[in-house]
């Protein structure tokens, strides 16, 4: 079972409470048989939880060295060696990532582009101004 978090990780959800060791692996690490271990659970369910980007991926899961294929994913596609399970991830809306995002700081020179900056260590006063948001920066540069 996978699920698109709100925040725009992606959960995959494996049920084999018998399991010893359960991997995920897809076309988002290579088909790494080890790179990504799920995390068993009390009531037997594998977990995982990862940020991928946008698009289409396929992906199965290795329990004990058996190859296991999620029926409850978004869709199946064939590969070389059965059948696939298939991730959609979609682009997460802004007004759901802007919590979680770092803000951005950018520094815009006021001045024309004529005007000759002052070399550093100089007395004169440099006229920064801090542009908190994009639209903000667009109407400085229209």
């Amino acid at each position: 079972m996978v699920t698109q978090l709100p925040d725009g990780t992606v959960e995959f959800r494996f049920y084999r409470p018998g399991a010893r060791h359960v991997t995920l692996a897809g076309e988002f690490n290579g088909w790494n048989r080890t790179s990504l271990p799920m995390h068993v659970h009390s009531d037997g369910w594998w977990r995982y939880v990862i940020r991928l980007t946008p698009g289409c991926y396929q992906f199965r899961y290795l329990a004990d060295g058996e190859w296991h294929t999620d029926y409850a994913a978004f869709g199946l596609e064939h590969g070389p060696f059965g059948v696939n399970s298939v991730v959609k991830v979609e682009p997460v809306p802004f007004s759901q990532t802007a919590a979680i995002r770092p803000p951005v700081i950018r520094f815009v020179n006021s001045r024309d582009s004529d005007e000759v900056m002052p070399a550093a260590g100089t007395d004169e006063q440099t006229d920064w101004s801090l542009d908190e948001t994009e639209e903000e920066l667009a109407e400085a540069f229209a």
